[in-house]
């Protein structure tokens, strides 16, 4: 039961980050200014490369860079439910101070 319960929570975590929060960042200014900045420099790069091992591994480079990415906004994205939880609990505290 468990690993079902896990498989889904993945599920669910993959959906938010990738299909919501990433979408959402894609679309500002701030990322499509950063995203070409990056693609030109990267183009430049494999241009002044002169022999296939030397794009071969700019390849593996950027391959390891996008799984660097899913892995930090997956972590993100589970410490924002985290810190969600916190935040509600003192709120909690608060409310019956206030009272």
């Amino acid at each position: 039961m468990e690993n079902v319960l896990t498989q889904a929570f993945n599920g669910i975590i993959k959906e938010r980050v990738e299909d919501t929060a990433f979408l959402k960042v894609e679309q500002t200014p701030e990322y499509a200014e950063l995203d070409e900045r990056i693609t030109e420099g990267l183009h430049r790069l494999k241009d002044s490369f002169t022999t296939d091992e030397q794009r071969r591994r700019l390849q593996e480079l950027e391959e390891a860079w996008a799984c660097q990415k899913a892995l930090y906004l997956n972590h993100a994205y589970r410490q924002g439910l985290v810190d969600s939880n916190v935040l509600q609990d003192v709120l909690r505290k608060y409310e019956h101070i206030a009272k």
